[in-house]
């Protein structure tokens, strides 16, 4: 079968996507929620894998529907009340699901002199370095730790194509390494069962 079936799989998976009326969960349908934030980081990872293969309608489409979906709303996280919970899991999911999805537009937009990427991938990364910050010296959080693994996996993510893009050190890396030197790694999520200090 090799990979180009699987590609090829991808790229009708990802084109029933992209014409999908909303990505969102009914109960939301006019917001930016986990569905369509999980929804969102799976089709800029998507475009960015499949790009050499898309012919330029789909690439066109690809762009419109992240731009409309994902770049308006990251232009404008304060309206949404999880940018700020720093405490809770949806900060993470939803905020870095908008950068990974941002990322997989900054090459094209950034050629095109289009600079609004740069201030959605600062406050991106600012937004996650607070949500890193939430966690106790031992790695406890208050949600416990399938939430704090849940909200971490976006995060990482986002940090991992941050990086391979090359793209300014974040806030998050910073605190990615600083915890990996001074906490054992294994003893950073034991502490997930441990409530912050304080509570």
């Amino acid at each position: 079968e090799g990979p180009g079936r699987h590609q090829e799989l991808a790229r009708r998976l990802f084109a029933d996507m992209l014409r999908r009326p909303v990505w969102n969960c009914v109960l939301w349908p006019e917001t930016l929620e986990l569905s369509a934030a999980h929804t969102a980081a799976v089709a800029g990872l998507l475009y960015d894998w499949l790009y050499p293969v898309l012919p330029d309608a789909e690439r066109q489409l690809a762009q419109s529907v992240l731009l409309q979906r994902v770049l308006q709303h990251g232009e404008h996280l304060e309206d949404f009340w999880w940018s700020s919970r720093y405490g809770c899991n949806w900060c993470a999911v939803c905020v870095g699901s908008v950068g990974v999805a941002t990322l997989a537009l900054y090459p094209e937009l950034l050629a095109r002199g289009d600079r609004r990427p740069d201030a959605v991938l600062a406050d991106v990364c600012r937004r996650l370095a607070r949500f890193l910050d939430a966690f106790g010296p031992d790695g406890d959080w208050a949600e416990g730790p399938m939430y704090a693994d849940y909200g971490l996996y976006h995060v990482c993510l986002f940090a991992d194509a941050l990086a391979a893009a090359a793209a300014p050190r974040s806030p998050v890396l910073d605190w990615f390494e600083e915890r990996r030197q001074r906490i054992p790694f294994g003893r950073f999520f034991t502490g997930t069962f441990l409530p912050p200090e304080g509570l």
